[in-house]
């Protein structure tokens, strides 16, 4: 993946063949997620920029991060 995450769950949009969520963390504990833009992510997936959308998560209690 690109932004050196890995990815924690894939949720797909039922009714949409190429449509998921995506639950990423960063490679490295401790390390906050830099550098991942829609463009590293459409090409990594191989769709149009305008396809992605990369928006934060509430913190949740147990996960460092948000």
């Amino acid at each position: 993946m690109p932004g050196r995450t890995i990815v924690v769950t894939v949720d797909p949009h039922e009714g949409m063949p190429n449509d998921l969520t995506l639950l990423l963390r960063a490679s490295e504990v401790g390390r906050p997620i830099t550098g991942l833009t829609d463009e590293a992510v459409a090409a990594a997936f191989g769709v149009d920029v305008s396809d992605v959308r990369v928006e934060d998560v509430v913190r949740q209690y147990g996960r460092e991060g948000g």
